[in-house]
């Protein structure tokens, strides 16, 4: 049983009024919290009182839903196919006919009642209804998923929803023979003869997923070796989720439907789009995997397009360091020692990820055709973000001139780079890198704008700085290790990556923030 708080929660500090309501034990997988909370957006308590049933409301229809969707329901949930559901329908609609045809009344009763339901059609309606996009409401869900269970069935989501919109063209199609009669026209109707007659089911057992989500994911990550374990982590949650919101466990039957389930249930809750738009995606290329490779049924992959709509870029979006902001920093890093002394400078310019550099061993900063480089390539204690990150950034000839090179022959034979730098559970030093950055940043040098990060904000600046250096878009791809798929002749030749020489003076069109001298 669901507790629901009885009135509004004031706020012990700030005096605003709170909704919440207490998540079921069975459900809280699903819908990710253990209790809903909202403001009420007021310190009136009169205001509080009257804005609380809504927002209750709502709570309810998404525990509701979450509920229908979770693995509570016992046996296991089946698909319809589209001639057993055009033949519900078809019994529906005789059914309908023969309760009203006997005594049709009006035909302007009929017509109001065809136009409303017309309504609730989404657009194009000069087409056939059959062609129409149609949006269920929950009471429409509702209604579908009722009588399927009538006639002893545990639908799937994807079967409720698509009886929704077969019950919907019956519902017109009774409105349409109805004006007909009402007007006189007792001909046989063609809407009846064209469904067929439904033929009931035989009761099938519970059977096992011939391919548990688990199983897929497993064979994913099989082949997908080189991934951060907090990936694998975060992935494993995601499909305990799914799972949950889904009610079953067969990646063959994870549709659109399901993931839609889950993306509705993790929004309803609070979750930010951007965290719901992230799961998806880490999720994804299992399915894709699993299509190309036989283990799922052909079809496009059902995530794609799901993601929730995220602005790329907001008032929290990381953005670069201004040419002030740099030289700050760089002129504070020459008073400090290991990674604080170096990292920023590396980064600023370099362009390089934050876990390209901080990961480095020593002997990935070499000589490459007589130009000092920096080789990032995956290794055991780094990681990739993708094929394209692999490459050989030059090293900037005010960097060679502030002394790294000094530093990093100083470093015994197959030390890490920056040896300070503990490595995390993940196994990598990125995390340390960031956060050490991130304090030094806040704590000595005041530079509070949280859209500034100590790591990746050097490399937004690189992004600029050879913008305003008019240095080709292949070659700053390949300093920076991005892909441009809008930039199909970058796939032919060795281009950039292959000539260190042209790279470095490409990249010495960008200025040190410090200028070229010491101060």
């Amino acid at each position: 049983m669901v507790l629901a708080m009885a009135r509004p929660w004031k706020h012990p500090t700030t005096g605003s009024y709170y909704a919440r309501k207490a998540v079921p034990a069975p459900l809280r997988e699903a819908v990710g919290k253990s209790e809903l909370k909202e403001s009420l957006g007021t310190k009136d308590p009169a205001e509080a009182r009257q804005r609380f049933p809504d927002v209750i409301a709502r709570f309810d229809l998404l525990l509701a839903s979450a509920a229908a969707r979770s693995g509570a329901q016992q046996g296991r949930p089946m698909r319809l196919t589209q001639r057993q559901l055009a033949g519900l329908g078809g019994e529906w609609l005789r059914a309908e006919l023969a309760r009203h045809e006997d005594d049709p009344g009006q035909p302007a009763a009929w017509d109001a009642t065809f136009d409303a339901l017309w309504d609730k059609l989404d657009d194009n309606r000069e087409a056939h209804p059959g062609d129409l996009d149609f949006t269920p409401t929950p009471a429409d869900l509702a209604e579908a998923e009722a009588l399927i269970r009538e006639r002893g069935i545990a639908p799937d989501t994807e079967t409720v929803e698509r009886f929704a919109s077969v019950l919907l063209g019956a519902k017109l199609d009774v409105a349409r023979i109805m004006v007909r009669r009402a007007g006189g026209d007792w001909s046989p109707a063609p809407e009846v003869a064209q469904r067929p007659v439904w033929q009931p089911l035989a009761p099938q057992p519970p059977a096992a997923p011939a391919l548990t989500v688990a199983a897929l994911v497993s064979a994913y990550e099989r082949e997908n070796p080189h991934q951060p374990q907090r990936t694998r982590d975060r992935r494993a949650a995601c499909v305990r989720a799914l799972v949950a919101a889904a009610g079953h466990d067969d990646a063959t039957r994870i549709g659109k439907a399901e993931i839609r389930a889950w993306k509705e249930v993790r929004l309803g809750a609070g979750v930010a789009p951007k965290t719901v738009a992230t799961d998806l995606t880490i999720l994804s290329p299992a399915w894709s995997y699993g299509i190309k490779n036989g283990h799922l049924p052909d079809g496009p992959n059902p995530f794609s397009g799901m993601a929730p709509k995220v602005p790329k870029r907001d008032e929290n979006s990381r953005t670069g360091f201004t040419d002030e902001e740099a030289a700050a920093i760089l002129a504070a890093a020459r008073h400090e020692t290991g990674a604080l002394r170096w990292l920023p400078w590396l980064l600023a310019l370099t362009g390089a990820r934050v876990g390209e550099a901080s990961d480095a061993a020593k002997e990935d900063v070499r000589q490459v055709d007589g130009v000092w480089c920096l080789d990032i390539h995956p290794s055991p204690g780094r990681r990739l973000k993708n094929a394209h990150s692999q490459r050989r950034t030059p090293l900037h000839s005010a960097l060679i001139a502030e002394g790294f090179l000094n530093y990093v022959e100083g470093l015994p034979a197959g030390s890490p780079l920056f040896p300070d730098l503990r490595v995390g559970k993940a196994g990598t030093r990125s995390e340390a890198a960031s956060t050490r950055l991130s304090e030094w940043l806040r704590d000595k040098l005041k530079i509070t704008d949280r859209r500034k990060v100590g790591a990746h904000s050097w490399r937004h600046r690189m992004e600029d700085m050879m913008r305003r250096a008019r240095i080709p878009t292949e070659a700053a791809d390949a300093i920076v290790g991005h892909e441009n798929p809008r930039n199909a002749g970058s796939g032919y030749g060795d281009g950039f990556r292959a000539w260190p020489g042209e790279l470095a003076k490409e990249l010495e069109k960008v200025a040190s923030p410090l200028g070229s001298t010491r101060d």
